[in-house]
This record gives C-alpha cells, sequence and structure tokens, in this order.
C-alpha cells in the first residue's frame, strides 16, 4: 500500500499555474475589502481588492498539486456581500469559488487540484523508443525527460540515484560496430545513459552504463567493434539523476572515428630507444579496451588504452617516459611475453596527485637485455581522452653505491657536514624492503660509517630535489 500511495503521488504531484478573479455584484468595487492568499501557509498574494467596476482584477499564483491553499478574506464592513472571487486551475478548472449569491466571503481552504498530469513522451518505454539518425558527427536534436515515467527494465547498474523518469532510444550500429551516443545539457543539466541489447524491446540486457560525475555530468557512452553489434539495434536509455530536475536536453548518435592504430598490443607502436628522452606525440582518443587484464596498480582504469613496444638495450636499462597535453593524467604499465598475445605484467605506474603523468623503468635485476617489452598507456578515468607525449631513452647507469657492496664510506665527524648525492636512475638492490617502508621502493643508496667509541652515531638527510625520504640502519 505504501508503495502504491507514493506512486500515485509522484504521478500527480506537479507545480500548475492557478488563477483568482476578483468580482464585485454590484458594479463599485470591493470598497475596501481584501483577499489574501497562501500556499501550504506560505502567502502568496497579500491583501489584494478590486478597486472598481465589477471586475474581474485577476491575479496568478503556482501551487504543486496537492498543495494547501488558503483563502483569506478581510471584510471592510462596508457592502462585503457584493464580493466573491473564484480560483481556477491552468486547465480552466474550478477549484474554489466564494461569495456566491450575495453571501458575505468567508474564506477557505483546499487542496490544490491541478487535474490531470501531461502525459509522458513517446518515447518513454524501450517499444516505443525514438529511432536516431546515426551521422558521421554529432547532430544534436532536443528531447524531454518532462512526465517521463520509470521503466519495467531493471534498474542501470551504473546509477546510484536512478529514480525513474527514463526515456528511450533506439539507434543501429555501423558496419565499423563503432557508435557513439552523446547527450548534453539543456534544461536537463546533468544525464545519465545506458546501452541495451536484446531480441526485441521487451527482452533487453544492458551492455554499457556511464553514471554522471562532478567533473562530467553529461557523458557518453559508447558501442565497440569488441561488443559483435555492427548492423544490430541497440536500445539507449536517458534519465536525470534523482528524477528531481527533468527537462530538456540533446542527444546524438554518430559513427565513432577509428581507434589508433596502436589500440591493441598486436599493434603496438614501436619506440626508438634514444639516448636521451625525445618526445612523440600519440593519442588515447577513441581508443577501445584491451584483451589484455586491467592493470594492477589502477583504481580508475576505463579503457581508453593505447600501446607500444621497446627493445630494452644491452644494459638492461629501459625508462619510459610521458608528458602531458591535451591528456593531463595519464598511467603506464610495462608488459614482457613470448608474444602479444600472452603478455605478463611487469612493472605498473599510476597517476598520483603530484605526478599525473609518471615514468616508469625497466632495470638491470629484470634480465630483459635485448628484449621486446609492451608499454601500455591510458588515461585516468578514461573521461578526458587526448594527446600525450612519450618518449623511450636507455636509462643512464645507477649511481655507483646503489648496491651495499659498493657503498661509500661517510666521515663521521664532531657535527652534521652535508655532502650532495643523487638517487636519480638508482636500481633496487637485492637486500630485503626495510621493515618500515610501505611503498615500492627504488633508487636506494648505500653508505658506511663507522660508530664513534662512545657508541653513539647520528645519521642526518636534508632535502634538495627529493622530499620524502627513508632510512634504515644495517650491521
Amino acid at each position: 500500500m505504501i508503495s502504491a500511495l507514493f506512486l500515485l503521488y509522484a504521478i500527480k504531484s506537479y507545480t500548475c499555474t492557478f488563477t483568482l478573479s476578483l468580482y464585485d455584484s454590484f458594479g463599485d468595487g470591493w470598497n475596501g475589502s481584501t483577499l489574501t492568499v497562501q500556499v501550504n501557509g506560505v502567502n502568496v498574494l497579500t491583501n489584494i481588492t478590486l478597486s472598481t467596476g465589477l471586475g474581474p482584477a485577476t491575479f496568478t499564483f503556482t501551487a504543486n498539486d496537492g498543495d494547501i491553499i488558503t483563502t483569506i478574506f478581510y471584510g471592510s464592513g462596508l457592502w462585503e456581500s457584493e464580493c466573491n472571487y473564484t480560483i481556477i486551475n491552468n486547465l480552466g478548472l474550478p477549484n474554489f469559488a466564494d461569495g456566491m449569491n450575495n453571501t458575505v466571503p468567508t474564506g477557505g481552504t483546499f487542496a490544490a487540484d491541478c487535474g490531470p498530469p501531461p502525459p509522458p513522451p513517446t518515447y518513454d518505454d524501450p517499444c516505443t523508443a525514438q529511432p536516431l539518425t546515426v551521422g558521421a558527427t554529432c547532430n544534436y536534436i532536443a528531447y524531454t525527460t518532462q512526465w517521463a515515467t520509470g521503466s519495467p527494465v531493471p534498474n542501470p547498474s551504473c546509477s546510484w540515484s536512478y529514480m525513474g523518469g527514463d526515456v528511450w532510444f533506439s539507434a543501429i550500429v555501423p558496419a565499423s560496430g563503432r557508435l557513439t551516443v552523446d547527450i548534453a545539457a539543456l534544461g536537463m543539466l546533468e544525464g545519465e545513459l545506458a546501452i541495451y541489447f536484446g531480441p526485441n524491446c521487451n527482452t533487453l540486457t544492458e551492455l554499457h552504463c556511464v553514471a554522471t560525475s562532478w567533473i562530467d555530468p553529461i557523458p557518453e557512452i559508447f558501442v565497440y567493434t569488441s561488443d559483435g553489434l555492427a548492423g544490430q539495434t541497440v536500445w539507449i536509455r536517458i534519465w536525470e539523476p534523482n528524477n528531481d530536475n527533468p527537462g530538456i536536453f540533446n542527444i546524438c548518435a554518430y559513427e565513432t572515428p577509428p581507434p589508433p592504430a596502436n589500440d591493441d598490443p598486436c599493434t603496438a607502436q614501436p619506440l626508438t630507444v634514444n639516448a636521451t628522452c625525445t618526445y612523440s606525440t600519440y593519442t588515447t582518443y577513441q581508443a577501445t579496451p584491451s584483451a589484455v587484464a586491467n592493470p594492477s596498480c589502477s583504481w580508475s582504469y576505463m579503457g581508453g588504452d593505447v600501446w607500444f613496444t621497446a627493445v630494452v638495450p644491452a644494459s638492461g636499462r629501459l625508462t619510459v617516459d610521458i608528458a602531458a597535453l591535451a591528456m593531463t593524467e595519464g598511467e603506464i604499465a610495462v608488459y614482457y611475453g613470448p608474444d602479444c598475445s600472452n603478455l605478463t605484467e611487469l612493472h605498473c605506474i599510476t597517476s598520483a596527485w603530484n605526478n599525473p603523468m609518471p615514468s616508469i623503468e625497466i632495470q638491470t635485476i629484470d634480465g630483459l637485455a635485448g628484449q621486446t617489452v609492451w608499454i601500455r598507456v591510458w588515461e585516468v578515468n578514461n573521461d578526458n581522452p587526448g594527446d600525450f607525449n612519450i618518449c623511450a631513452f636507455e636509462t643512464p647507469p645507477p649511481p655507483a653505491n646503489t648496491d651495499p657492496c659498493n657503498a661509500i664510506n661517510l666521515t663521521v665527524g664532531p657535527s652534521c657536514v652535508f655532502t650532495t648525492y643523487s638517487n636519480q636512475y638508482g636500481e633496487l638492490s637485492s637486500v630485503p624492503l626495510p621493515s618500515c617502508e610501505w611503498n615500492v621502493l627504488l633508487g636506494d643508496l648505500w653508505f658506511t660509517a663507522t660508530v664513534p667509541n662512545s657508541g653513539r652515531l647520528q645519521v642526518q638527510t636534508g632535502p634538495i630535489d627529493v622530499t620524502q625520504g627513508g632510512m634504515a640502519i644495517y650491521n
């Protein structure tokens, strides 16, 4: 019963405009009498009157269907029985009348009745979906979710705020198997969408779902060649989060441009390994997901990756570096395997707020000198794909003291006198990670010092380029 009542309220509750008309049966106005109108206890018209004549003097106000409207008549004591008034809704249907037949108005209270709600859009259901023309580019057409109802299809999987009010479209996937559906804000400022496929409009399975986010309030969604739907009809569901601000929005469907040539490990772009970083520009725009398992280090991988290869120099040291262009947050992983279809992840580095475009290294300890590695690059969340720079170069030799057997001896003096060293291009030593280290440790340096006869020794570091460091002492 509660669900039925809620549904009834959701169907009936909407806003409409009411017209209040003041009349005087004698023709000399209300002689100082006034009327105040309240909606849910709040004045919307205050001390209105008919100054002269028979009337009508008309006033308007808005109220939601079911709101409590109260009229308060303040009589002047002069010819009050000549005063009367009516209230009708926007459909012309009467809601209230007072002071009829030369009786003194008494005011009153009644529930606002806007009449039956407008019908939902014709494309309110999957079986009455509006066909979209799939163009070569996006050509927006305006539609609305206003007065849309819920659908019998299960709630979209990606939305925490679905409250009904969805509308439906259909589109035929081009022969390329690539389709983009894009929506843009008009009166409806936030939209979400999902794509479905099935044998008919009554038997649909969700394929893809994209919810609104604060950085992407009106998203787009793709059908990929990997979906195997070339020439097939798909259904598109659009709704407004929480269904509390429905309205007009733009939508288009177009054939997605082809993905980059290096969209797959087996079509990876070879990178020339130089002595220093020499950037080349590539893009993740329109890149599709890969069959390779999701990168282990990324909590935000959403597909859209591109691939490169590089041959590890004879030194066994390789650095791959990416830099921001239109794509400002990128992540990378390095893979190795017997061929492009059998790859194992070796290293993975995610973006961080202070290092949005990282670099990644192959080290001599990986034992890959002369071997080909695959490099995967993707954009965080795949919500801002675009151009980026990438280079591959032979990592310079590590510092001499990157291993405990080549540790540099420190002179123990009476006070601290700093000497500068660098861990750039350092390698991970064979000693197990320190017990206090929670992060991956790369580029550690080693030193020795002789403890004075007093048995007291203090080792101190100071920041230059490295602002966060760790230290461990071994015997």
